[in-house]
């Protein structure tokens, strides 16, 4: 079985997010990753990002979590409801090297309200994330 791999932006950062959805993990790698050409914005009204098209000079970096089966990338299909659809792009691995990840994009416009910050998320929305927007059918739509 080929090993599968997710560039994470937003909420799948957060471990314990993830083992909300797929439950513990054994065998899953997190390692620091970058996608160049494009921004991390907060969905306005919600407590989660998108990622939208920006310069070529414009560099998210997060994680790169390994190790998924496609049962995993199904639940987590499923978790991304309908405003996003799972795609190929190249990330740059911690180490320099290039790969071909599966990321989740808009599958249309998102009106945005701000740059989304993982750390501030984790510390201050986190709560709000799981309570208003977390659904394993999907997160909550936009208003």
């Amino acid at each position: 079985m080929a090993e599968l791999s997710l560039f994470c932006y937003g909420t799948l950062i957060s471990s314990f997010v993830r083992e909300k959805i797929l439950g513990h993990k054994s065998g899953v790698i997190v390692k620091k990753a970058s996608l160049h050409g494009y921004a991390v914005m907060t969905v306005a009204e919600t407590y989660y990002p998108t990622l939208i098209t920006a310069g070529k000079k414009q560099i998210v970096s997060d994680v790169l979590v390994s190790g998924l089966t496609d049962m995993d990338l199904s639940i987590l299909d499923q978790f991304e409801g309908v405003n996003y659809s799972r795609k190929t792009r190249t990330v740059s691995a911690e180490d320099g090297s290039l790969l071909n990840s599966f990321v989740y994009l808009p599958n249309k416009f998102l009106e945005t309200a701000g740059p989304w910050v993982f750390e501030d998320w984790e510390s201050k929305q986190l709560k709000l994330f799981l309570s208003k927007d977390f659904d394993l059918s999907g997160i909550r739509r936009p208003n």
